[in-house]
């Protein structure tokens, strides 16, 4: 998953939306294995995608912003 995300990273072809959807299912496979899946959500911050979580009784949100500039 992420050698795919790395592909999908360096092609210029590929938009940003889309980069950033794979990035967001990157997360949200990885968080699954550790919170229960009805915990997780997503959300729009303004452009940036986010994933929210509930772990141990704490509540997180994770920002996936991206940069501009060579990766």
């Amino acid at each position: 998953m992420l050698v795919e995300y790395g592909r999908l990273r360096k092609d210029d072809t590929v938009s940003a939306e889309d980069r950033s959807e794979q990035l967001v299912e990157i997360v949200s496979v990885l968080l699954r294995r550790s919170v229960p899946g009805d915990s997780l959500h997503l959300y729009d911050l303004e452009g940036a995608p986010a994933v929210g979580f509930e772990f141990e009784g704490r509540d997180y949100l994770l920002s996936l912003a991206g940069h501009d500039g060579p990766p």
